[in-house]
C-alpha cells in the first residue's frame, strides 16, 4: 500500500540547474531521504555539471551527502547502443561507487533486442563489481519503449527495470502491467504526472518527456494505482520538469514533496 513512510527521493532532472552538492542540501532541508544525481548523459549538453571521477564536485557531493545522512539512490545515465563497451561506462560506474549509489539509470537505443540483452548483461556484471545495479527505464520514444521490452532485456541479467509513471502510461501500460512483473526485477518508481491524452506526435512526446512532466496531482494520471502495484520496498523518486529559475529551489522542493505525499496518501 502507498504510505508517506516510503522512502522519498528527488531526481536531478527536477532541479537540474542546481549543482549536485547543493541538490543534496536542498533535498535534506525539504525532507527527502535520497537523491538521483546526473553524473553523465549521452548527450553532452544534458550534463551540466562535472561529476566524473577526479572532479572536485564529485568529491564534494559525496562529502555533503555523508554529512547530511542523505543517500544517493541512482546515478544517470547510460544508453545501450550497438557500440557500447565497458570502456565507455567505466567512469560512470566509478562515480556511482564513489557516491555509494544503489542504481545506475539506463535507457536502450538499440533496436536489436537480443544484442541489447547481451550488452545489458555485460553492464550488469560490471556494475556489480562497483556495488551498483543497472535499472533499465522504458521510454516511449526510445528503442525499448515498453515495459515488456525492458523486462525482456533485463530479465536474468542481475539488473532491474525502472518504472516511470508518465512513460508507463504513454507506452500503453497500466498498473496491471507493473503487477505482472516479478517484483525482484523492479527497482524504484519515478513519479510525475501529465494529461490523460498523450501528445499526437513522437516529437510532442519527446518534448513532454523533457519539459512537460507535471508535479503529482497537476495532471490526470492514476499515480496511486502504480504506486500500489510496486513492491513495498520501492523508493518513490520525484522526476518532474524543473521550475522557473526564479523560484527558490528549496521552496520548490518543499512544494514538490508535499504534492508527492498528497498523491500517494491513503
Amino acid at each position: 500500500m502507498a504510505s508517506p513512510e516510503r522512502e522519498l527521493a528527488i531526481e536531478h532532472l527536477s532541479l537540474l540547474h542546481v549543482a549536485p552538492p547543493d541538490l543534496a542540501q536542498v533535498a535534506a532541508d525539504s525532507g527527502f531521504q535520497a537523491i538521483g544525481v546526473r553524473v553523465f548523459h549521452p548527450e553532452p549538453r544534458m550534463s551540466p555539471w562535472p561529476m566524473l571521477p577526479g572532479s572536485a564536485m564529485l568529491s564534494e557531493t559525496g562529502r555533503r551527502c555523508a554529512e547530511l545522512g542523505l543517500r544517493v539512490l541512482t546515478v544517470e545515465s547510460l544508453s545501450l547502443t550497438p557500440q557500447l563497451r565497458r570502456a565507455d561506462y567505466e567512469a560512470v560506474l566509478e562515480a556511482g561507487a564513489h557516491l555509494r549509489a544503489e542504481y545506475v539509470n539506463v535507457i536502450s537505443d538499440d533496436p536489436d533486442q537480443a544484442r541489447a540483452r547481451d550488452t545489458f548483461a555485460a553492464l550488469a556484471e560490471a556494475a556489480a563489481e562497483y556495488g551498483l545495479r543497472p535499472a533499465l527505464e522504458p521510454i516511449y520514444h526510445r528503442a525499448a519503449s515498453s515495459v515488456e521490452q525492458a523486462v525482456n532485456i533485463a530479465a536474468g541479467s542481475g539488473g532491474a527495470v525502472q518504472i516511470d509513471v508518465l512513460h508507463l502510461y504513454r507506452s500503453g501500460g497500466t498498473a496491471d502491467t507493473v503487477r505482472a512483473i516479478d517484483p525482484r526485477l523492479l527497482s524504484y518508481l519515478q513519479v510525475d504526472d501529465g494529461p490523460a491524452a498523450a501528445p499526437d506526435s513522437v516529437e510532442g512526446r519527446r518534448q513532454e518527456s523533457r519539459a512537460g512532466r507535471l508535479l503529482p496531482g497537476e495532471g490526470e494520471l492514476p499515480i496511486r494505482s502504480v504506486v500500489d502495484a510496486m513492491p513495498a520496498r520501492a523508493v518513490l523518486a520525484l522526476e518532474v520538469t524543473p521550475p522557473d529559475p526564479a523560484e527558490d529551489p528549496l521552496a520548490f522542493a518543499r512544494r514538490a514533496r508535499r504534492a508527492l505525499l498528497d498523491a500517494v496518501a491513503d
